[in-house]
């Protein structure tokens, strides 16, 4: 733990610097990354890119919202309309039940709004840590990180001499959120898509990272820091 917390210090600055450069040259305008979207709306677009294609859940988003712009329309909604609706993204018999079952429990609780805190968010039917984190940090402009599978590679790689082969999810959102600078929604948005185009599973981009010059497996592969 010392030796990452160490590792963490000292390759900051240049990991903000490099997530912040690549997000303002490649960060990608998708509809649900606009600052002024509400938590609801947030939300929505956390639960419609599980286990589907950005590109995809941009040729729905717009229309779902219009369909059901709130948490009380979409309680309201009949289930089987909701399923036509998400046929664009697929499993649509799933995620309607989970929106339903969201939506009751939102109504129910917190009388139709989404609420502000971690643990309150965790309890919403569906809702894990990076959903919350996601809402937390996209809705409720809260300085802290977010950690999917494209940015725990990327950390993973970067501090692999000393993250814990297996280290737990607390150990990567601690991580994380010690390297989120003030400009967060830039940086989370960065990493992800860094983490998803060039720290891939297979073949990563290393030549081209601008993560190349800290990173643990860059330099373990012979990468020129660049």
């Amino acid at each position: 733990m010392k030796e990452l917390k160490l590792a963490l210090r000292s390759k900051r600055r240049l990991i903000r610097q490099g997530v912040l450069a690549y997000s303002r040259k490649h960060g990608r305008p998708f509809a649900w990354r606009a600052e002024n979207r509400t938590p609801y709306q947030v939300l929505i677009a956390e639960v419609l890119l599980r286990r589907t294609t950005a590109s995809a859940v941009a040729r729905l988003y717009d229309n779902f919202l219009s369909q059901f712009p709130s948490v009380t329309e979409l309680f309201r909604a009949n289930e089987e309309i909701i399923r036509c609706v998400l046929t664009v993204v697929g499993l649509q018999r799933d995620r309607a039940r989970l929106l339903k079952v969201m939506a009751a429990h939102l109504m129910t609780l917190h009388n139709g709004n989404i609420p502000t805190e971690i643990d309150e968010l965790r309890r919403v039917p569906g809702v894990g840590s990076y959903t919350a984190r996601a809402v937390r940090a996209f809705a409720f402009n809260q300085r802290v990180g977010i950690v999917d599978s494209n940015v725990e590679r990327v950390l993973r790689r970067v501090f692999n001499r000393c993250l814990s082969a297996r280290g737990d999810l607390k150990e990567l959102e601690d991580a994380v959120d010690t390297l989120v600078p003030a400009n967060h929604r830039a940086f989370n948005f960065g990493l992800l898509d860094l983490g998803s185009a060039l720290c891939r599973g297979s073949n990563p981009r290393c030549e081209v990272c601008p993560l190349r010059r800290c990173c643990d497996y860059a330099s373990k592969c012979g990468m020129p820091p660049g």
